[in-house]
């Protein structure tokens, strides 16, 4: 700091108010101080007041220095954030497949579509007359459909069904007429399993007509157009014709 320089001259000249902290006089009074008059004391009032304001100046220099060395880190001493954790992607199953999974992938869960189901053909089926029963002028007896193929297939509806004779097998008489008290099914036959259609034949001594001798039915499965012929002997009336069979829908084989 500053101190306060005496006068330099050996003379009674005094200060009038007080040398400046930088050594160089403000100015001499060339005529003895009054004796009443402190020029000294006024002097070390002024230096110290430079003092304490120089003071003042060193320590909010200090107090701003540290405030900014303390708002400034450096990069070393920041906590830098770690690398994000992938979340899971609920999927429509519900369940969460992890991080690892790619997108668009196929869930190994997931059923496949099914193959679809072609309808039965009359290459693909055998068909067979089951046992026949007779009452009250009747006689009932089942067609049996077997699927002979190497794959599954689907019969619906009602078959076709006529008395017929002779080589070329022909029809004699009307077709049978549908029984649709129980209504149609869809029956979806694998390899060697049966679907069957009742049939109902009415004995032609019934009624007042010309009889042809029937050695065989002719029957087309349902929706074909190629018939098969299976063994059956029984009267057919031509004149006038009569409509002498009835035909049920096809069912699961019992």
């Amino acid at each position: 700091m500053c101190p306060l320089l005496p006068p330099t001259s050996t003379s009674n000249t005094a200060w009038t108010t007080a040398d400046r902290c930088d050594g160089r006089p403000l100015h001499r009074s060339a005529h003895r101080p009054h004796p009443d008059s402190q020029p000294r004391r006024t002097g070390l009032l002024y230096c110290g007041f430079m003092r304490l304001t120089a003071v003042a100046v060193l320590a909010f220099a200090a107090v701003a220095t540290a405030c900014g060395s303390g708002s400034n880190s450096s990069p070393g001493s920041l906590t830098q954030p770690g690398p994000s954790t992938p979340s899971a992607v609920a999927t429509p199953g519900g369940s969460q497949p992890g991080p690892s999974s790619a997108p668009g992938s196929p869930d190994p869960a997931a059923p496949s579509p099914e193959r679809p189901v072609s309808a039965c053909t009359t290459s693909n089926l055998t068909v067979t007359l089951g046992r026949q029963e007779g009452a009250a002028g009747h006689i009932y007896a089942p067609l049996v459909f077997t699927n002979s193929g190497t794959e599954a297939c689907t019969i619906y509806g009602y078959p076709g069904v006529s008395l017929a004779a002779g080589t070329p097998t022909a029809t004699i008489g009307p077709g049978a007429a549908r029984d649709t008290a129980e209504g149609a099914q869809t029956v979806t036959l694998a390899p060697g399993a049966s679907a069957q259609a009742t049939m109902r034949y009415t004995q032609a001594g019934n009624y007042p007509c010309e009889r042809t001798k029937a050695t065989a039915l002719l029957i087309y499965p349902p929706d074909q157009t190629t018939a098969i012929a299976v063994p059956f002997t029984a009267d057919a009336c031509t004149a006038p014709p009569v409509a002498l069979l009835t035909i049920g829908s096809v069912k699961p084989a019992a």
